[in-house]
């Protein structure tokens, strides 16, 4: 049984039951942490500490991270210090411990291009590439281990999210973020990037129940209704425009009401969501990995098709053209498929969800 799905770059994580991590696609980098640096076309199982008992995983560009135990866990290409370990760049193929904050009492954690948070007692811990200030630190420099943000991150927090190079929490209800800000998706009501974690206005300032970072935007319940913010050059953001927003706007149609959840994805070009099992999507698909048999991109949220439809419980893109889909308590895929990251055996691409394969 798989508790949950998650998408890096050209790369897919499956998460079981029994904290199992199995994972296909692109490995140049030692990110599926099998031990080796061999591309995989069907789920393979991780090994070491990623083998059982792993609570959350989250794929990232070239990297991965999971959480057990209260520890942090990490794979793949560790160039600006995303590991955690205090080390040099460089590969880990198999799961290397953090270190310092990251090695216990972590409730929570994220993962950006190359940043990473954890949560801890209400304290965001980050460490990683900070040239836009992601890691809330007030600086720019790069860590190689976690350390403590500074402002709205040092205390009360309850939720925590990571966008390509960007930073989201939320305190009671209310969203703070900081970094990249080229788009609007920081949610500040301007573009220019922030060191420090910054309060959201309008409807980003109460009231959000669920929260997302992307590659270039942003997303947000409050209640069961959908807003975003940010790049809108494909639809993404759901309100039948494609024109970039500095704050939160209501998506219109399926996002009116009736929300769940919102889909995963640090890279992602698209927004889905899930109503009533059901999964709806947004934005770009010239790579057919939204799943609804077609090419074309949608500034308006439409359903995704065949297993899409009824007992979705978890999806999760990337802008290298994936997309993964737990149904029930099986995993399925659609997109590219060029390194096997679609786990059905082949490197042939699909618009359509095809089943997984162990």
């Amino acid at each position: 049984m798989i508790k949950k799905v998650s998408v890096g770059g050209f790369a897919t994580y499956v998460l079981t039951v029994d904290g199992a991590v199995y994972a296909c696609g692109y490995n140049d980098f030692g990110q599926l942490g099998d031990g080796t640096f061999v591309n995989k076309s069907v789920l393979t199982p991780m090994i070491g500490e990623g083998a059982v008992g792993v609570e959350d995983i989250v794929g990232g560009y070239r990297e991965v991270i999971f959480l057990k135990g209260g520890a942090v866990y990490f794979c793949g290409y560790d160039d600006f210090g995303q590991a955690g370990t205090g080390g040099v760049p460089q590969l880990y193929a198999t799961p290397v411990a953090a270190v310092g904050e990251g090695a216990s009492g972590v409730d929570a954690i994220a993962l950006g291009a190359a940043h990473a948070l954890i949560l801890k007692s209400g304290t965001v811990y980050s460490t990683g590439h900070n040239v836009y200030g992601q890691l809330g630190n007030g600086l720019s420099a790069a860590r190689t281990t976690y350390g403590i943000t500074t402002g709205a991150g040092a205390s009360g927090v309850d939720g925590i999210s990571a966008g390509f190079y960007s930073s989201y929490i939320s305190k009671s209800g209310a969203l703070y973020a900081c970094g990249s800000n080229v788009y609007g998706q920081l949610g500040i009501n301007t573009t220019l990037h922030t060191a420090n974690f910054t309060a959201m206005v309008g409807q980003g300032a109460s009231g959000i129940t669920a929260f997302e970072g992307y590659q270039s935007h942003m997303a947000a319940l409050k209640g069961d209704k959908l807003y975003c913010t940010g790049y809108n050059a494909s639809g993404q953001l759901g309100d039948g425009t494609l024109v970039n927003k500095k704050q939160l706007t209501a998506a219109v149609g399926e996002g009116v009401s009736g929300v769940t959840s919102l889909g995963t994805g640090n890279r992602s070009d698209k927004t889905f969501i899930i109503k009533s099992g059901a999964i709806y999507w947004c934005g770009y698909n010239l790579n057919g990995d939204a799943g609804s048999g077609n090419t074309l991109n949608s500034r308006y949220l439409i359903p995704m098709i065949n297993e899409g439809t009824s007992l979705c419980t978890g999806v999760s893109n990337t802008a290298d053209g994936n997309t993964a889909v737990l149904r029930y308590i099986k995993p399925y895929a659609c997109g590219k498929n060029t390194r096997g990251q679609l786990g059905d055996g082949t490197l042939n691409p699909s618009t359509v969800l095809v089943s997984m394969t162990f």
